[in-house]
């Protein structure tokens, strides 16, 4: 009776389990598009972004994941697509994002300080946009931030120091 009893366990285990890395894949296809909500795309060029289609989101024009853990999302790329709008925090709920590059558009606000909330980002590249305003002290809250690039904006002041 035990063993029967463990072996059923055993077996819900085996078939929850990929129920929740689906559920997470899905989630990370939700927050995508949550982001892809705050930005006007003249172009169409997100038009792959959408979750009525088939076409995972690891398959969505300028995402890259990682196959472990279950295809999380670890770059996004979206550099020369005439994007503006305003850059949204919900990006910085995907754990794993390492790498975002919006250069080469037309984002016009202040630096995106809440960005600093994306704990494993360790590449931003804003350069060649309309940011603008001066370079706040919080820009040290960017805990794993290696590379930072805002060239060719509207920036002024000093770079504070860490």
């Amino acid at each position: 009776m035990a063993t029967t009893t463990f072996c059923i366990y055993l077996f819900l285990l085996s078939v929850t389990f990929p129920i929740f890395n689906l559920s997470s894949s899905s989630s990370e296809g939700d927050i995508l598009l949550s982001f892809k909500a705050s930005i006007e795309d003249s172009k169409m060029a997100l038009s792959s972004w959408s979750n009525t289609t088939s076409n995972h989101h690891c398959n969505w024009t300028g995402i890259t994941c990682s196959p472990t853990p279950s295809l999380s999302v670890t770059s996004i790329n979206l550099q020369s697509l005439n994007l503006s709008g305003d850059i949204s925090s919900a990006i910085c709920d995907l754990p794993n994002l390492s790498y975002l590059n919006l250069a080469d558009n037309i984002f016009n606000q202040p630096i995106p300080l809440h960005l600093s909330q994306c704990r494993s980002l360790e590449t931003l590249n804003l350069s060649t946009n309309l940011i603008w305003g001066t370079i706040p002290f919080q820009i040290s809250q960017f805990a794993s931030l290696r590379v930072l690039d805002l060239s060719r904006n509207h920036i002024e002041g000093k770079i504070p120091k860490a």
